[in-house]
């Protein structure tokens, strides 16, 4: 097989694998005896990194440090972008979950912290420990607040997470995600020279381009239903609590694992672009504005444009 072959079928794997894994651990939690609510909570607040997290595992252990890093900040970016985009310009959506603006604003200050850390092209093993509390005082946020909101955003969560809860089943779905997120984090990683060699451009650049964007598909075809049956505070808890888990767990990871060096140049496009992105959507939530079809493609075409200078630079 050859290696373009594989990185587009290792996408494919992932997407495979992130179903299964969501619909398996919502089925476990639920059948251990987590409320309905809270297992849609754990989905967005921590299983929706898992995919992307793999990939970034399998790329640190092949060696692949800027592959990584770049794949942790463009899938936050391809979330915040891609996937509201996406959803938007499906169906228009008005979401009225009050921990959205919170989340919102946690995004903009994990994007100005890791670019803080990040600026002199570094990323120190204490600095990865700061970026992991951090993602655990969000977590820890979002599964307390989550709890307090309307009854009707309750009902969104608990239909998130609705599946079978025979625990036999749930686990043969967590063994299948598990192979498919290992063989398709392995071949998009073994498979990312070719997508470095036809474009032209650095691992780093790949990941934020490329790899990012393919690692944000499971969400957006998560949110892409959800959008069709009218759960906007669902799509945008997927896209907050992912952007937050690309930026704090992954690069956390990344940093923990190893000290690592790169150039910065990239990063310093990139994370302004998320805080910049959040922002807006934050003022959107503060409003109770409703995000369109307009400005799901503006956010779409703001990632393409994004993407196509970053490649252009490289």
């Amino acid at each position: 097989m050859s290696e373009a072959a594989m990185f587009l079928l290792g996408f494919l794997l992932i997407l495979l694998g992130a179903d299964s894994l969501m619909r398996g651990a919502a089925g476990l939690a639920q059948g251990l005896g987590v409320k309905p609510a809270n297992a849609g909570l754990l989905l967005v607040g921590f299983v929706v990194a898992i995919p992307p997290l793999a990939i970034t595992a399998y790329a640190l252990a092949r060696g692949a440090n800027e592959l990584a890093l770049g794949n942790a900040v463009g899938g936050g970016l391809a979330n915040l972008t891609l996937v509201v985009g996406g959803a938007a310009l499906c169906a228009p959506m008005a979401p009225a979950m009050r921990l959205l603006s919170p989340l919102a604003v946690a995004t903009v200050l994990a994007a100005g912290l890791l670019f803080f850390f990040g600026y002199d092209g570094a990323l120190a093993r204490w600095e990865g420990g700061v970026l992991l509390v951090g993602y655990a005082l969000a977590l820890g946020f979002m599964l307390r607040h989550g709890r307090e909101e309307a009854a009707p955003v309750q009902a969104e969560l608990a239909e998130l997470a609705e599946t079978s809860t025979n625990v036999s089943q749930n686990l043969v779905r967590l063994l299948m995600s598990a192979a498919f997120l290992f063989f398709g984090s392995r071949w998009v990683v073994q498979g990312a020279p070719a997508a470095v060699a036809v474009l032209g451009v650095d691992a780093m650049t790949t990941g934020l381009a490329v790899v990012g964007a393919g690692a944000a598909l499971p969400a957006l075809a998560r949110a892409i239903v959800s959008a069709i049956g009218l759960h906007p505070n669902v799509v945008l808890a997927l896209v907050l609590g992912g952007c937050l888990c690309n930026l704090l767990l992954l690069t956390g990871v990344i940093a923990l694992a190893q000290p690592l060096a790169f150039d910065p140049a990239p990063l310093r496009v990139a994370l302004p672009a998320i805080a910049v992105v959040a922002t807006l959507l934050h003022l959107l939530l503060r409003k109770g504005a409703r995000i369109g079809r307009r400005e799901g493609a503006l956010l779409a075409v703001a990632f393409v444009a994004f993407a196509a200078v970053e490649i252009g630079r490289a």
